[in-house]
Parts: C-alpha cells; structure tokens; sequence
C-alpha cells in the first residue's frame, strides 16, 4: 500500500497542532529566561503576554518591548514562512520601536535580501553550546530551556551546586513550564464561561508577570 494511502486510511490527528502550541509555550520562556539572564534587575519589570500582539509580546509598563511569531513547519523552504513574515511587519507598524522576531524550528536558508525586504523582522538566535544558530527544533527546546535554568543557578545561586543536576533542572523547568500552562487554562476558562465574544479581550488583558518565573528559582531546597 502506498505511503500516502496509509495515511489517508488512518483517523485524523491534531498532533502537529497541539505539538506547535507547546512548543510556542516553552519558546515563550526560552525567551524569557534569556532576558533574566541578561538583566536581573529590569527584567523584574517586565510581562509575558500570550496569543494577542502576536504569539506572544514582552511588555513594559505596557509598551511592547518586542512581539514574536512561532512557526514549528516541517518545511524547510522560506516560502513556507514569507507570507506570515510579510504579516508580522505589517502588524508591527502600530508599534513603533518594538523588536520583531520570528523563530522557527527548522534550518531555514534565508534570500540574500531578506533583511532589505523583511525588515525590522529577524529570525531569533539560539546559543546552542559553542555555536549560535537561528532555529531550535523541537527536540532540542527542553535542553535549551534547561542549559538556561543551569546558567542562572551558576550565575545567581553559585552555592547551590545541587540544583544543577540534571533531575533538579527538569523538576526547575517543569515548575516554570507550568505558568505558561495554567495561565492559558485559566483563561480558557475564563473564556468558557463568559458571555459573548470576550476571547480577544481575555488573552490582551492577561499576563504573566516576570516576578513569578523568577520566584521558582528562589523556592527553598
């Protein structure tokens, strides 16, 4: 039976979609834990807003600081992204100043005159060990998330050398995983029971503050 048969033959699955939602969660604090990283002190002051701006935008004091578009495609082509690129640079005319990025989970060879064309849009760098590439695949974002949770323990907590363990790291990365998690359910469900068109109302006027990410890295041992 061919390939193709085979899989017209089986249910359908939303694998791919639920997958991409996850992912663009857990780029959300790979993002967020880079800014800690990089400044402790005023990355206290910022939040995380989820699937409005875009899906998801960094603010200050309300002002979006930068706005981020997800893409975990299979292809690797840049057709496949130029048209929700085109889209994000349009969508960031109403915000002036506010760093636009586009991650991706596959290597993607970019025109020679992407930056001319796309700009102020660029594709966002992961420090991956010694080299710095511009994708994360999905089955690379769980290490990433947890060499960064690893790089704030050496850097902030020096005298805990327990918590960079491997198990103590994943259990740090579930911890913070799980706010992007439940602030989606609960608005989710706030959604659920209002009345009327509220979903676009919900998802601008909630966020995740940077203090509660940072109050996992202080828990007690």
């Amino acid at each position: 039976m061919a390939k193709n048969s085979v899989e017209a033959s089986l249910p359908h699955t939303a694998v791919a979609t639920w997958g991409g939602y996850i992912y663009q969660g857990k780029i959300a604090l790979y993002h967020c834990l880079s800014l800690m990283l990089e400044n402790l002190v005023d990355s206290k002051k910022l939040v995380l807003q989820l699937d409005s701006i875009d899906d998801f935008a960094i603010l200050l004091d309300g002002a979006c600081q930068s706005m981020h578009q997800v893409k975990a495609y299979k292809s690797d082509e840049f057709s496949a992204y130029s048209g929700a690129i085109s889209e994000q640079v349009k969508k960031s005319k109403a915000y002036p100043g506010c760093k636009v990025l586009f991650h991706v989970s596959k290597d993607v060879v970019l025109p020679a005159d992407f930056s001319s064309v796309y700009s102020p849009a660029i594709f966002y760098s992961y420090k991956k060990d010694a080299l710095i590439e511009s994708y994360c695949a999905l089955s690379e974002i769980d290490s990433l998330l947890e060499n960064l949770i690893c790089e704030f323990y050496i850097k902030y907590e020096s005298g805990a050398k327990h918590k960079t363990v491997p198990d103590y790291l994943q259990w740090s990365r579930n911890l913070l995983e799980d706010i992007i998690v439940s602030k989606i359910i609960s608005m989710h469900a706030e959604i659920q029971l209002s009345k009327g068109p509220v979903q676009r109302q919900v998802a601008s006027r909630e966020k995740i503050s940077f203090v509660d990410f940072f109050s996992i890295f202080y828990l007690s041992s």
